[in-house]
């Protein structure tokens, strides 16, 4: 284990700089760059792989380097969706009491509106039947009601 930690801080300190420039050339943040690094690395030791019989470090550290960030990529959005969730649930649970509220507000408004329209004299309820459904302008009605 000894020979293998030498031999890993060896690949850590020749290719770390390669690593850390993959990871800002594809846009993430140096700190999330170095702990995939030193993963990556910390993988290496447990995985207790023989680094003799990697013929290619720089592309093989490369390779894998890239297949963390793919992850790292793919957990964030994970993340980003799940914590977006509940969010779209609360804002969904809202508009659906806001729209059960205002459809309430509008039953109440339109009974109140009835109400009154009903206590006009008849000769009110006609002005209002040619202006809103009929509409006619104010002259019009002038005329044709003989006001």
């Amino acid at each position: 284990m000894e020979g293998n930690s030498k031999e890993i801080d060896y690949l850590y300190q020749t290719y770390h700089d390669h690593l850390m420039e993959t990871g800002l050339l594809r846009g993430f943040q140096p700190d999330d760059i170095n702990d995939l690094i030193s993963n990556l690395f910390l993988d290496l030791i447990e995985r207790k792989i023989p680094l003799n019989e990697i013929k290619n470090p720089k592309a093989y550290l490369s390779v894998a380097f890239k297949n963390r960030l793919v992850d790292f990529t793919r957990s964030q959005e994970k993340q980003k969706i799940a914590g977006e969730l509940p969010e779209l649930m609360n804002f969904a649970d809202d508009t659906d009491v806001s729209m059960l509220e205002k459809i309430q507000e509008n039953n109440e408004l339109v009974s109140a509106i009835k109400t009154a329209f009903e206590k006009l004299p008849k000769r009110a309820k006609y002005i209002l039947y040619l202006k809103y459904y009929e509409g006619l302008t104010t002259e019009e009605i002038a005329v044709k009601t003989n006001f």
